[in-house]
């Protein structure tokens, strides 16, 4: 244990302490106080991940048959200290290496194939055939050390050696590697490197020597007889064995209070973010809301009326539970559920949700500074070809009984397509504005009230964008815009362009936003997948989205430009983003994706530097 412990501290001291020279690269991040991938690697992060890695392969190619040499001493009754065991190494270092660097290429050969698959069984499949192809391979490192032989000879012995038996001793020697993907704490995994370096040394000599002597037929009695006498003969010092309980102490703390230091001083400038993780099973068809109180409890809502309910803003603490809204859609708002319900789908009763006016409806919900509870917005059909828009007054924050009142009629008749084209947000002096995306003649119109109650409205369109070829299909499943009040008090308004269906970002130049500046947001074309935007107790203006390659950027936009980095990946198919801002102003984003053989997974992250 000792020199396993020293020789790991000595791989993790390089490799932590040449972290700082990775300055903020992008494409990393402290995720829950650990370094961890959140997008694309740049050039210098994967030379150094190389650099560590031909060192970790030329350190561990020496460290592991020293500590064979050192084990095969021990089973065998003539103990041999680390130094003549090093020696023993060095010796056949070149043998060793080769095993080293081929069983590292195959290592990344199977990494970098894993990367182009797409089917969990397939990249199984692979995982599984490597082990059985490498993990027998580790009985010819004793027979480079115990027997002298080349690295081709030793491929050979090791294959010999293990015979029919290849299955069993692949279990075996799977037992130590099997443990390092258990979810230890992060300081924890790297003490436990040293203690499978160990335990592995002795499985692979144990088996190593059963192998040699199974049956004793043949030339095995000579072979073995012959590994005792080659074993050096140089007995370990007294202080040697008094040092070996420092050592391996010092060994195993040394690596974890690095990473903890190295983490907490975040010399890198790296941005950090905790992030909260939920998957489930059964099908995920939307993601429509995300909200969180100013208490801090969450609240998402997927599939129309599945909702999930947080105790705390990462749902993942205890008192997070599923349940269904027992209506036939809900939204959410200042961290509360609101479920609705329509007159003509069926008689709304006590305890079914908020009345809404007709069915089909488009509905939006923002909180109401200083009311009782929140505004919702609601764009419901007519007859004639017609549409109306409504604002509903809550009563209470859970909107157990509402005040409606129309304040615009639409010209254009609802379509099916229309129904997630609303959002609604209110100015700090509480004037509702509505946002409303016309997919159909690709129009983006804004809602002003004057006050308050709205008393009157006006309309403006701040962009136009090309009419796509198939306006009804191409509205299916589009992402709803968003709207947000900026630090000027001016509306920032998030649409998906028609024809590009790439997210958009204007700038309004007025209250009504009669003026715009348009602002492209680098994201992946997508008609299905939304993304968001929010402004922050700071001010900034963030817009939320996914970017091509399956990842997340969160971007922060002013004056005509907007500055993205990534901050997280998707697991399989995405399907919405959602920004919230928590009662101290802080930014949350949530993202549901469906992986690849089925069920959902939900990711959270608040970022806390950066």
């Amino acid at each position: 244990m000792a020199p396993a412990a020293a020789g790991c501290a000595l791989w993790w001291v390089l490799a932590l302490g040449t972290l700082p020279l990775l300055r903020d690269p992008g494409g990393v991040a402290l995720v829950n106080g650990v370094p961890a991938v959140v997008g694309p690697l740049p050039a210098r992060v994967l030379a150094w991940a190389a650099m560590v890695a031909a060192a970790a392969t030329a350190g561990l190619g020496l460290l592991l048959p020293t500590l064979v040499t050192m084990a095969a001493g021990s089973l065998l009754g003539r103990p041999v200290p680390f130094p003549v065991a090093l020696r023993v190494a060095l010796r056949h270092r070149r043998a060793l290496l080769v095993l080293a660097a081929g069983g590292a290429a195959v290592v990344a050969g199977v990494t970098v194939a894993m990367t182009f698959m797409v089917s969990f069984w397939a990249k199984a499949a692979l995982a599984g055939v490597a082990a059985v192809v490498l993990l027998p391979l580790l009985p010819a490192v004793p027979a480079v050390v115990l027997e002298g032989r080349t690295a081709r000879q030793a491929l050979s012995r090791a294959f010999a050696l293990a015979g029919g038996r290849t299955v069993v001793i692949t279990c075996v020697l799977a037992l130590c590697p099997a443990v390092a993907v258990l979810d230890w704490w992060p300081p924890g995994r790297l003490a436990m490197l040293p203690v499978l370096m160990a335990l592995m040394a002795t499985a692979v000599t144990l088996v190593f020597l059963l192998a040699l002597t199974h049956g004793w037929r043949g030339d095995a009695p000579m072979a073995f007889r012959a590994v005792v006498d080659g074993l050096p003969a140089e007995p370990p010092a007294p202080a040697g064995k008094r040092a070996a309980p420092v050592i391996a102490l010092a060994g195993l703390a040394l690596p974890g209070l690095l990473l903890i230091g190295v983490t907490a001083a975040n010399p890198m400038d790296w941005p950090a973010y905790q992030r909260g993780e939920r998957s489930g099973s059964g099908e995920l068809t939307s993601f429509s809301h995300f909200s969180v109180s100013a208490d801090g409890r969450a609240v998402l809502v997927r599939d129309d009326a599945l909702l999930l309910e947080c105790a705390d803003a990462l749902c993942t603490g205890p008192g997070s539970s599923d349940v269904h809204a027992a209506a036939r859609r809900a939204t959410a708002v200042a961290g509360r559920a609101l479920k609705l319900c329509w007159y003509r789908d069926r008689g709304c009763g006590p305890g079914d949700g908020l009345p809404l006016p007709e069915f089909p409806s488009a509905v939006a919900a923002a909180s109401l500074p200083g009311g009782p509870g929140p505004v919702v917005a609601v764009l419901a059909a007519e007859p004639r070809s017609r549409s109306s828009l409504w604002l509903l007054y809550c009563g209470d924050p859970d909107c157990g009984s509402a005040t409606r009142r129309q304040i615009a009629e639409v010209e254009e008749p609802f379509r099916p397509a229309d129904d997630q084209q609303l959002a609604v947000a209110v100015t700090r002096d509480g004037r509702p504005v509505v946002v409303r995306h016309n997919w159909g003649i690709g129009e983006v119109a804004v809602f002003s009230c004057d006050s308050p109650e709205c008393g009157s409205v006006r309309r403006t369109v701040p962009a136009t964008s090309a009419r796509p070829a198939d306006a009804e299909a191409a509205g299916w499943g589009t992402p709803r815009p968003a709207v947000a009040i900026g630090q000027d008090g001016y509306p920032r308004v998030l649409y998906h362009d028609a024809s590009s269906a790439t997210p958009v970002l204007l700038e309004c130049a007025d209250a009504a936003c009669a003026a715009a500046r348009r602002v492209p947001v680098p994201a992946a074309a997508s008609r299905g997948v939304r993304s968001t935007l929010a402004v922050d107790g700071a001010g900034r203006t963030l817009v939320a989205v996914f970017a091509p390659g399956g990842v997340v950027h969160l971007a922060t936009c002013a004056t005509g430009t907007c500055a993205a980095r990534p901050v997280g990946t998707v697991d399989g198919t995405a399907r919405a983003v959602h920004l919230a801002i928590d009662g101290a102003g802080r930014p949350l984003l949530a993202w549901m994706s469906e992986p690849e053989g089925g069920g959902w997974h939900q990711t959270i992250i608040r970022p806390v530097t950066g």
